[in-house]
């Protein structure tokens, strides 16, 4: 017997379908992302963002565009999950992050700025006790590094 079977169409989970949409709008914004990932898990999903050396108007955008595609948000307070309403019919997961990574070239550029301004780092730089902690304030934060970016990029007059 020959028997031809069709394949049934692979059906995508709601956080791959927010992930998908996520993917479209931050292309239509002319951001670059390096990955939109989904996951499933017991008790929700989430979709998780991957954006390098983003300046700090591209990375609010980008979290812009991500929330609209959040259920909710976690209360740590009262360890709950507090559920948004939402008409718009767009896919939505219980969790999404957008994660800015900092490349090797930005930390150099990091290094080099704090070689040339900050005279306690400059003398022990990689001793620092606060070494890490620093870089990860510019990665996170960024609003104060004018050297690095424009006042467009910023989102904020210098």
């Amino acid at each position: 017997m020959n028997e031809t079977t069709e394949a049934t169409p692979k059906r995508r989970t709601i956080a791959a379908e927010a992930a998908a949409s996520i993917r479209k709008e931050l292309k239509e914004a002319g951001i670059k992302v390096d990955s939109v990932k989904s996951k499933t898990f017991a008790g929700g999903d989430s979709v998780n963002i991957s954006i390098t050396d983003a300046p700090p108007a591209v990375y609010r955008t980008a979290r812009e565009i991500a929330s609209r595609h959040e259920l909710g948000t976690f209360d740590g307070m009262e360890d709950i999950y507090r559920y948004r309403p939402d008409d718009s019919g767009r896919p939505r997961a219980k969790y999404v992050h957008v994660n800015n990574q900092m490349s090797p070239q930005m930390r150099e550029r990091i290094h080099t700025f704090l070689m040339d301004t900050q005279t306690d780092y400059a003398e022990n730089p990689e001793g620092h006790p606060q070494r890490d902690y620093i870089y990860w304030t510019f990665c996170a934060s960024r609003e104060w590094l004018h050297p690095f970016w424009s006042e467009e990029d910023l989102g904020v007059e210098l």
